[in-house]
């Protein structure tokens, strides 16, 4: 199927197989936060470490935002299967 994905799909399909490391205690503006080592060959970015930090309003009035994360590459169409 032909569809188009969006930034939110990509950026946080990275967490696919991720694991979390370590929790690091709440920051400054009250938000969580997490050393995580992304799946994924060794040699390859997603062997790397990253600290992310996931936001949201206390009212659960939105989603959200996982900060922290590698920017995908984003294209103008992609195949979701």
């Amino acid at each position: 199927m032909r569809n188009t994905t969006s930034f939110h799909d990509k950026y946080y399909a990275q967490l696919e197989g991720a694991f979390i490391q370590r929790y690091g205690g709440i920051n400054e503006e009250g938000f969580p936060v997490f050393e995580i080592r992304l799946a994924g060959d060794s040699r390859k970015l997603g062997s790397r470490k990253f600290t992310i930090e996931i936001s949201g309003d206390e009212e659960g009035n939105h989603g959200g935002f996982i900060f922290g994360l590698p920017m995908p590459e984003m294209g103008k169409e992609h195949d979701i299967e």
